[in-house]
């Protein structure tokens, strides 16, 4: 049993995939809430640390259109190969601690992402058939599930008790661990050269086509509905928690409360496998409106819980569990609604809702920090999760 799945860990399938996907993730989640708590604690205010994310947003939203160009330069292979690189740069660049070299950081982290997580992408749908791609995505959101859930904790421990640049150094070593096991591992490019095109697309050509097929539309929407709750969290739980000095006595150690509650709402993808089962017997379509629905109204009741932070904590940590279930759905939407003679242009299009929610959400809550108080932040996504419910009515009743 052993020597099949070390196999399985060097050859192309769910396993493999789902390891570079795991260390990624914990490269990505020892610094994901930190960020938020430096970018508050060297800007000063909420609206300060959002609005330093709009920026990188844009900046997000502009190499998005630039991957095309370096996948066909590059090639996928040396394109997540070099999107690893950047990975263990960024955080690097980050611990210097100052607001300029922060910037830079924030920049070449998204930059490094769009690079993996498309050059990834790639590689799923030229080695995995559609059908089985609801037993595949699980095992991704599976093995990503530890990394989340000791990530986000360590993390903003290691900021508050060893040194603001201890967890981005450490982000930086395990993003070395992972472009190692990149160059060790042999992955034949074929499958995945065949759907790239000849020449550079850029994604803008490709989006009247995107927005021309229902499915597609769809698909993007319900995902860029999921990212939006997991940037609420991400922005605001850390920084609330901290402001309010939130601390748990776990074993002697005083935990950062916004860390346990970002790593329990990650650490909850470990079920992906039971909601898996539980999606395939009920069907998509009702499995994805009640995820959204019970969400909405648990973070609904935090907003109206914001002076008392143990509740509103509480009721996030709630809202986690219908809402990371309906993370089990990974890609399928889109991949199976996807053309295969179209998939690396469509592909392009649908991997920008990273980068418009890294614009878009945190615009809006910037907005909302101009006239109103974090709770509006709140209630305006417990609204956007009931409108993404309403959307998902429109999924085949075959999924």
């Amino acid at each position: 049993m052993r020597p099949r799945f070390i196999a399985a860990l060097t050859r192309p399938g769910p396993w493999m995939f789902g390891l570079f996907w795991a260390l990624e993730s914990l490269s990505r989640a020892l610094i994901a809430a930190v960020i938020s708590v430096a970018a508050f604690d060297l800007g000063g205010s909420n609206l300060v640390m959002t609005f330093m994310f709009v920026i990188v947003g844009i900046f997000s939203v502009g190499s998005a259109l630039a991957i095309p160009f370096v996948i066909h330069r590059l090639k996928p292979l040396r394109t997540y190969r070099m999107g690893a690189l950047l990975v263990a740069a960024a955080p690097a660049v980050m611990a210097f601690g100052n607001l300029g070299t922060f910037f830079v950081g924030m920049f070449g982290r998204v930059f490094a992402t769009n690079c993996m997580q498309v050059g990834l992408s790639l590689f799923i749908m030229g080695y995995i058939r559609k059908r089985d791609m609801s037993q595949s995505e699980p095992i991704r959101m599976l093995m990503a599930a530890l990394p989340w859930a000791i990530g986000p904790t360590l993390g903003i421990w290691l900021y508050n008790n060893i040194g603001r640049g201890a967890p981005f150094i450490l982000s930086a070593v395990v993003a070395l661990i992972l472009i190692l096991y990149a160059f060790l591992v042999k992955i034949d490019e074929t499958p995945v050269l065949k759907a790239v095109p000849s020449k550079p697309a850029n994604p803008l050509t490709y989006v009247p086509r995107f927005v021309k097929q229902p499915r597609l539309r769809l698909a993007y929407l319900l995902i860029f509905g999921r990212e939006n709750w997991w940037w609420m969290i991400y922005l605001y739980v850390p920084v609330y928690a901290e402001y309010n000095n939130m601390e748990i006595a776990v074993l002697g150690a005083d935990l950062p409360v916004g860390g346990l509650a970002l790593s329990f709402c990650s650490a909850l993808a470990i079920l992906a496998p039971l909601w898996g089962r539980v999606m395939r017997r009920i069907g998509m379509r009702r499995y994805v409106i009640i995820g959204f629905c019970a969400a909405a109204v648990m973070v609904a009741l935090a907003g109206l819980m914001i002076d008392d932070p143990w509740i509103a904590i509480g009721l996030i940590l709630v809202s986690a569990i219908p809402l990371s279930a309906t993370d089990a759905t990974g890609n399928v939407p889109f991949l199976r609604a996807v053309k295969s003679r179209e998939r690396t242009e469509m592909a392009m299009v649908y991997g920008t809702y990273r980068d418009m929610v890294g614009l878009v959400v945190p615009s809006i809550f910037t907005l909302l920090l101009l006239v109103f108080q974090l709770d509006a932040v709140f209630f305006a996504t417990a609204i956007a999760l009931l409108v993404y419910a309403s959307y998902a009515r429109h999924l085949p009743r075959a999924m």
